[in-house]
């Protein structure tokens, strides 16, 4: 993975929303299979968004 790709996710758990599948820690990015691994592999240049913050 190019290193701008690492840097993007750096910090965070990629999680495939309709895969059951995670990697990495951290502040939780979701996306579908599809669109992470579109990102991962340089088919995108559109991360997986933060997953929001349930409010207090």
């Amino acid at each position: 993975m190019p290193f701008e790709r690492r840097a993007a996710i750096a910090g965070t758990t990629v999680a495939a929303t309709d895969a059951g599948w995670s990697f990495g820690h951290g502040p939780v990015r979701e996306a579908t299979a599809q669109e992470v691994l579109g990102f991962v592999l340089a088919l995108t240049d559109t991360p997986p968004p933060l997953r929001a913050r349930p409010r207090p």
